[in-house]
């Protein structure tokens, strides 16, 4: 008997899910939320996760605010992202509005010298 080769075959492939970090994007959700609200809040951010192996991941943040973002924005937002990580994660949160020394403050935590 001869086989049917007119018909296509369906090979199924082993995929890798590539879901994306739940923590980073639940933080890049409250920053565009903040941006649409407040879009002289943040200027730049600066975002690292580790993992333990039977801990709770640890989050570092460092944010540069705009000069002129009022305390009642910095308050705010500090306090939504104290409240979204609080049950999830150990965080970690430097905020300066120099970019001198954020720029120094992340070069610091990458490892990264002149």
């Amino acid at each position: 008997m001869r086989k049917w080769k007119h018909f296509p075959s369906i090979v199924a492939r082993r995929r890798h899910a590539r879901s994306p970090d739940r923590h980073f994007t639940d933080f890049e959700d409250l920053l565009k939320y903040w941006m649409s609200i407040h879009p002289k809040g943040i200027r730049a951010y600066y975002w690292a996760i580790k993992y333990a192996k039977r801990d709770m991941p640890k989050i570092d943040i460092i944010i540069q605010w705009h000069r002129r973002a009022s305390v009642a924005v910095t308050a705010c937002i500090m306090a939504a992202l104290e409240e979204a990580f609080e049950d999830h994660a150990t965080l970690a949160i430097v905020v300066t509005n120099n970019s001198k020394a954020f720029r120094s403050i992340v070069a610091q935590r990458i490892g990264f010298h002149h």
